[in-house]
């Protein structure tokens, strides 16, 4: 029940315009919109911010004092803060004007449904629990063992890096479990008028299966809509 609840607040969703199903009927087909999903893209870019942040955190000269050091490294864990909040509040919203992703790579970006070339979903591989458990046991294990060494090296400056990275780990993990719901499908929008600085033509987002389906329905419609 909970579940479902948090689908019907998470999507917004008002008769638009019409298309036929697949037994021949005609159906409703609603502007999309919806929270529950996920950009790789944000996870990419606090990625690679975590590790350059980290590079330059250990190669800062050994004279600093410990005070500038921990300003330094508040600092940077603010922005990693600010980078992971923001990527909580993705959204998408498909209607007669284009799709509207918010908080893509922390812009706002619109797709014009005329510059659509295609839209893929693939079904993400769901690992068992036991599976689940076992990666988190090694990734523990890792951790663990590397502080363990840094310690025994008297390297406190990576020791003292490391430490923010627990509350922030558990924010992010409880803010997913908490708003969330069932981020079983990819949807990969290949779009024409890529940027120049832009490796792939893909919008790649992570949501539910009914959603995913949903937004393939509304593109192809506005798609095929003069």
């Amino acid at each position: 029940m909970k579940d479902i609840e948090f689908r019907q607040t998470q999507k917004n969703c008002s008769p638009d315009f019409q298309s036929a199903s697949s037994l021949g009927k005609t159906v409703n087909v609603r502007q999309v919109q919806s929270a529950n999903v996920i950009f790789p893209t944000n996870s990419n870019l606090y990625t690679a911010f975590l590790m350059i942040g980290f590079s330059v955190l250990l190669r800062l000269p050994s004279r600093l004092g410990l005070l500038n050091y921990l300003i330094i490294l508040s600092v940077t864990y603010l922005l990693c803060y600010f980078l992971v909040a923001r990527s909580f509040q993705a959204s998408i919203l498909v209607n007669g004007s284009g799709v509207h992703l918010s908080s893509i790579g922390l812009k706002k970006i619109t797709l014009n449904h005329s510059e659509i070339g295609s839209i893929i979903a693939n079904k993400l591989v769901q690992h068992s629990k036991k599976t689940l458990l076992m990666l988190k046991i090694i990734a523990f294990l890792i951790i663990f063992a590397f502080v363990t060494h840094m310690v025994m090296l008297g390297e406190w400056r990576t020791i003292i890096s490391m430490v923010p990275l627990l509350p922030l780990s558990l924010f992010a993990y409880q803010k997913q479990k908490k708003d969330y719901y069932n981020l079983d499908t990819q949807l990969y929008i290949e779009y024409k008028n890529k940027k120049w600085y832009k490796l792939s033509p893909y919008y790649s987002l992570i949501t539910d299966e009914v959603t995913a389906s949903e937004i393939q329905d509304a593109i192809e419609h506005y798609r095929k809509t003069p």
